[in-house]
């Protein structure tokens, strides 16, 4: 499946900015079936022709597979290469990616493993299944 353009998606600029940094963490927020999933895939599309980064992702299932082009992908599903997003977070961290996705955060070892790597110098992108933003700071 061909991965839309943040431009198709029609996201806001700020996407392209927050991408591109070196550390953090980005949550995408909101409602089953909205498009988180495929907002974060169109971001690591934009880094993939403009940066050169290793890129892990962690997925369950993986519903994009990444091209290589000026990013390194190595992309892992959840049940096949692991037991779990936060036992993926884990182990991920030991083979030094600069950029981390993690499909959903579905619970509070999972959360707090995203932010120990967005603190030690990683680039995590995420979702978290919320019904609107502000319920997303009730989550953690």
């Amino acid at each position: 499946m061909q991965v839309p353009t943040i431009e198709q998606l029609g996201l806001p600029e700020v996407c392209r900015s927050l991408v591109v940094k070196r550390s953090g963490l980005i949550v995408v927020t909101g409602p089953t079936g909205c498009g988180k999933s495929t907002s974060l895939a169109s971001m690591m599309d934009y880094l993939n022709r403009g940066e050169k980064r290793k890129v892990i992702t962690i997925e369950d299932p993986i519903e994009f597979v990444h091209q290589d082009n000026m990013c390194v992908f190595s992309q892992r599903e959840l049940g096949t290469d692991t037991k779990s997003f936060a036992n993926a977070l884990k182990y991920c961290l030991r083979q030094d990616p600069d950029v981390i996705l993690v499909g959903e955060m579905r619970d509070l070892e999972t959360m707090a493993a995203a932010l120990t790597a967005a603190e030690t110098g990683h680039l995590v992108l995420t979702t978290l299944h919320t019904p609107s933003a502000p319920q997303a700071i009730d989550r953690f």
